[in-house]
């Protein structure tokens, strides 16, 4: 059979090759299965890189199948049963998880007493597929040894029900499997500790009570919530400061029983001689091994088994269909993922969209994994859930701008899942979207599963945003809605604030005009709208005859077809000298020029170009007088920027105008804002090239590209 196996080399990607093993008989005690799914396991990486698994070993603890053998003295299972089972992997030559079979003990093998169906669906959920079964595996074993012969818990429910237990790291695999298990199975109220983007999960598994683990008073409110009644601590990491936390978080109960899943015990941390603790160990591979050497020596004993086997043939066969697997990641099918697989594990990564380095436009992007570093304190974490398009996006990429292995894409929308010491105004929940100064940086940008945003550039919505298929330009209540709209916002605000340096002030604005040029741009769109709600100017703009009607319902007082001969003298006709204003979306020297001659006039004009049009592009009269402003978003984050061979820098002034307009004024008019209309591509990452094509042929009008994760 191919089986992928340890290829003798420590470099990254290359820890396994696929080759061919000849499959003894199975022994009287074993199964053979027909594997259908396979889990990576931190452990499969490790037993490499530290030389305990030799060269030609079978890689691999979790696997999932149906039994085609059954050997003669195995009970409890036959040909057709639907299992996933534990293999002490990495260790021999001819048993393995790895494999197009796999040969199995009955001792570490769930029998789930249902189909199970292969299922790309990545989402927590009971277990019913190949994929899930396989991802419970070795978890679910090492938390029945702890809770049925480490911590020795009663299985008496209303014994447990004033009792806690502290599950330290609750989002690991482990823990996952812990909570639902302590809380199913046990009945015990149930604490733990996570990144704050992992507490609502958590809690849907059964955890009562879940704290930030970098909290620094995470062990007092650990304690206060306990009220010494915290007979359990389970420490899911296995790191003497993590074992000496709930060592201490456990004080103030009577008598206590810890387990850190590796063994370690009172001599590896700092204790009071006066508590009452027993110190347990839980070793998976002790299910199937007589003795296991982890730095120290641990040794299987009778009363281990049969604590292990109770729970495993009396009460997991009860409550196996009540556990829910943790959230996947499933790679494309085939052992030669297993070398993907094993380096994910090793580097802890997440997928993005970055520059590809290629020249050729439909080959712009690719999607990699890259590691998501922690936040800083003044920075939020959000889970994306829809991404918008930027024509930015592919100019950085077209200009060789952006640099290969950086995040593509600035605009996106999800929910904060972390917040840093430093932020004020969000938590954990909010539903937000965010611009990035995307396509430069290996660590921050839009196009990913999650991103690191900065809250001077993030819009918190005060109701749930959900995902919808609308397409039509509607006030912002979808995911696709909330992405098309921030980069989009923060260049009016830096525009109408800084460049123009307009008046908040109503009144003084309520007989001044301004020009729009090319209002159904999704950026024009949200212009218009913020010149009418949030300064209370008179709006001209001009777009294609199809469009005047959306544009008048968003606040235009007059919409011209760019296209008339005579849109200029239709425009002053109506602007009667008061059109102090003038904005260029499209920023050419032949637009410019009209917005130019348009606002003839009128004494005194301020004119944006959105980028560097100024007066040296067009034709000009000596004796008007016209302010030329630019606007590039990205001075309100960063100190300076480079566009089209020019250098511009950052400066007080233009910080202050940006923060007062959007945490001072934005908030008050976001649920008044129309998001444009949208053209939505199909769900995931893969979806970026055609969102950057599509941009790039200028095949989309009036419509803003948008593409969920």
């Amino acid at each position: 059979m191919k089986a992928a196996v340890i290829s003798g080399s420590t470099e990254p990607y290359q820890l396994s090759k696929v080759a061919e093993i000849e499959l003894p008989p199975i022994k009287p005690h074993q199964l053979l299965i027909k594997s259908e799914a396979f889990a990576i396991n931190p452990t499969d990486w490790k037993h490499i890189v530290r030389g305990t698994g030799k060269p030609g070993n079978i890689i691999g603890s979790d696997v999932s199948g149906t039994v085609i053998e059954v050997g003669s003295d195995v009970v409890g299972f036959k040909p057709g049963d639907y299992v996933s089972s534990f293999i002490h992997g990495n260790t021999s030559d001819t048993e393995g998880a790895f494999g197009e079979y796999a040969i199995v003990n009955p001792q570490s093998t769930i029998n789930y007493g249902h189909e199970l169906v292969h299922s790309n669906d990545p989402e927590s959920r009971y277990i019913d597929s190949f994929e899930g079964a396989t991802s419970v595996t070795l978890g679910l074993i090492t938390v029945i040894q702890s809770f049925a012969y480490s911590l020795d818990v009663d299985y008496d429910k209303s014994k447990n029900k004033d009792d806690f237990i502290l599950i330290w790291s609750g989002a690991s695999a482990s823990g996952i499997l812990a909570i639902q298990v302590a809380k199913v199975v046990y009945g015990l109220n149930v604490i733990t500790t996570a990144s704050p983007r992992n507490h609502e999960f958590l809690k849907s598994l059964g955890a009562d009570h879940v704290f930030d683990y970098r909290d620094p008073e995470v062990v007092s409110k650990i304690r206060e919530v306990g009220s010494g009644r915290i007979v359990y601590g389970l420490d899911t990491i296995a790191e003497p400061e993590t074992f000496q936390k709930v060592y201490d978080a456990t004080e103030g109960t009577p008598e206590v029983f810890l387990d850190s899943l590796l063994g370690m015990d009172d001599t590896d941390i700092v204790t009071n001689p006066e508590r009452k603790v027993h110190y347990g160990y839980t070793m998976g591979y002790l299910v199937l091994d007589k003795e296991v050497t982890m730095g120290k020596t641990f040794k299987q004993t009778p009363e281990m088994l049969v604590k292990y086997k109770e729970f495993q043939n009396k009460y997991l066969p009860k409550y196996i269909n009540q556990i829910k697997h943790s959230n996947l990641l499933i790679l494309k099918p085939g052992l030669e993922s297993a070398n993907e697989a094993l380096e994910l594990s090793r580097q802890g990564k997440i997928s993005a969209a970055v520059v590809s380095g290629s020249t050729e436009p439909s080959k712009y992007t690719t999607l990699a994994e890259i590691e998501l570093p922690p936040i800083t304190p003044h920075q939020m974490l959000i889970k994306s859930e829809a991404f918008a398009i930027n024509p930015t996006d592919w100019k950085h990429l077209g200009i060789s701008a952006g640099k290969p292995g950086s995040i593509i894409g600035c605009d996106v929308s999800g929910t904060v899942i972390e917040v840093g010491d430093e932020v004020k105004g969000f938590q954990p929940g909010d539903f937000v979207s965010s611009w990035f100064h995307g396509n430069i940086s290996y660590e921050r940008g839009a196009f990913a599963e999650y991103a690191i945003v900065d809250p001077r550039t993030t819009i918190k919505y005060d109701h749930e945003l959900t995902h919808s298929g609308n397409k039509e330009s509607r006030s912002i209540d979808s995911f696709e809605g909330a992405a098309s709209v921030p980069l989009g916002l923060g260049t009016v605000a830096f525009s109408f604030a800084y460049t123009f340096g307009i008046s908040y002030n109503k009144d003084e604005n309520s007989d001044k005009f301004i020009l729009i040029w090319s209002g159904a741009t999704a950026t024009g769109v949200l212009a218009i709208q913020v010149a009418r709600l949030i300064y209370g100017l008179k709006v001209i703009t001009t777009a294609s005859p199809k469009n005047h009607a959306l544009l008048k319902s968003l606040g235009a007082d007059h919409v011209f077809d760019y296209r008339d001969p005579d849109v200029v003298t239709k425009i002053k006709e109506v602007g009667a000298g008061k059109i102090v204003y003038g904005l260029d979306m499209f920023a050419e020297p032949e637009t410019f020029q009209q917005v130019y001659d348009a606002t003839e006039g009128t004494p005194e004009v301020f004119l944006d170009s959105m980028l560097v049009v100024d007066g040296n592009d067009i034709i000009t009269k000596p004796e008007r007088n016209v302010h030329y402003g630019y606007t590039i978003v990205y001075l309100a984050i960063d100190n300076e920027a480079d566009l089209l061979g020019k250098h511009f820098k950052q400066n007080q002034e233009m910080v202050i105008k940006y923060d007062e307009f959007w945490t001072k004024y934005l908030p008050k008019y976001i649920n008044q804002i129309k998001h444009s209309n949208l053209l939505i591509l199909e769900s995931g990452l893969e979806s970026v090239s055609e969102g950057l094509e599509l941009s790039r042929l200028g095949k989309v009008s009036a419509e803003k590209i948008v593409f969920t994760l």
